[in-house]
């Protein structure tokens, strides 16, 4: 099987069916749908070789334990600390969650210029323990305000603001969820307080064509400190935007 116009991959579906040739976007949209697993066979065009789809080179950060957070400059983790996750789990739609889940913040760094020089800014929160308070419950009808509801001054959002549950189905379609500001909100309401930086990548999408990631190792031998933990090649702007949305935790 050769390579056809950059259809490079071939699926081996549970069922015994070759799914393919596709290329890279639409492999990586069923990796994120959960229909390639880390250990579904994968036929590579481009290397003649079959290989499971964790250990293809652009499929590996695709299956690797979400740390919570990535970043176009670098990528600091931070707990909540004061709040324990046990009074946490009390609140109904954070009480599957894990203690990580809780505590752990991704914050999205880049560089911006001020003046002569440039300096570190904060630009996206990404937090699992705000994601719930986002969703949006497609599952339920009824739930609208009437085209005519500015004829009695919208005296029907009073009912439909009093149920926190389904308060998010009033909101517009486009409406995407921002973590920053609630992050920005409980940190100036004192619920929040740093307490650590866990972890710090380094994402680069500036190689025309190329994505790599680096990541500090503390380890043994003269293979450590700040290395390339990643690296993909890009054969287009639809791939390079696929690996930001992922980065980003963008849904959109």
């Amino acid at each position: 099987m050769g390579d056809t116009s950059g259809a490079d991959f071939t699926v081996w579906g549970a069922d015994q069916v070759a799914y393919g040739p596709v290329e890279l976007p639409v492999l990586v949209s069923w990796v994120k749908a959960e229909r390639v697993t880390a250990e579904t066979w994968i036929y590579d065009a481009k290397n003649a070789d079959w290989q499971k789809a964790g250990k293809l080179a652009e499929l590996q950060m695709f299956f690797r334990p979400r740390e919570k957070g990535a970043n176009s400059g670098t990528r600091s983790e931070q707990p909540i600390t004061d709040v324990e996750a046990r009074a946490l789990r009390r609140v109904k739609i954070l009480a599957a969650m894990t203690d990580e889940q809780l505590e752990r913040f991704a914050l999205f760094m880049e560089l911006e210029k001020d003046h002569l020089g440039t300096k570190w800014v904060i630009n996206k929160v990404h937090a699992d323990i705000f994601e719930p308070y986002f969703l949006r419950d497609t599952t339920k009808i009824g739930r609208f305000l009437h085209p005519m509801s500015h004829e009695l001054d919208f005296m029907n959002l009073r009912k439909a603001l009093a149920n926190s549950d389904s308060v998010s189905q009033f909101t517009v379609k486009r409406f995407v969820p921002d973590h920053l500001s609630v992050f920005l909100y409980e940190i100036k309401k004192g619920n929040m307080r740093f307490q650590s930086v866990n972890e710090v990548k380094f994402h680069f999408f500036q190689i025309n064509g190329w994505y790599f990631e680096l990541s500090e190792f503390n380890r043994p031998g003269y293979n450590t400190g700040w290395l390339m933990s990643g690296l993909v090649k890009l054969n287009n702007d639809t791939e390079k935007d696929l690996i930001r949305k992922h980065l980003y935790y963008d849904t959109q």
